[in-house]
């Protein structure tokens, strides 16, 4: 399973992810957020597997890119597990497919 974790440079990711019924383009993906952890696992990982990881154990960061200000998971950072993506919200996720690659 291939693992991907991005967080937001949004100065207000919950402002900007408050309208749930949008999805972010690949260009919004691109402009405002940072890959700060990517993996292959052989085993299965749900997203709330790797929010308790990111939160509660100690994180597996090791550098942050500059534009990010966070090591701990918040609101509008993004959990890629194979072809899906989750957005982590105030509670819960918003989910969708990958775009084709």
């Amino acid at each position: 399973m291939r693992i991907k974790v991005l967080y937001c440079h949004h100065d207000n990711p919950f402002l900007f992810w408050a309208n749930r019924d949008r999805i972010p383009s690949l260009k919004d993906i691109k402009e405002r957020y940072s890959v700060v952890y990517e993996e292959e696992s052989e085993s299965p990982v749900t997203r709330d597997q790797v929010f308790h990881t990111f939160n509660v154990d100690q994180s597996p960061i090791e550098t942050l890119p500059s534009k990010v200000k966070h090591t701990s998971m918040s609101v509008g950072d993004i959990v890629i597990l194979d072809n899906s993506i989750n957005i982590c919200l105030d509670l819960g996720w918003f989910e969708f497919e990958l775009w084709p690659s």
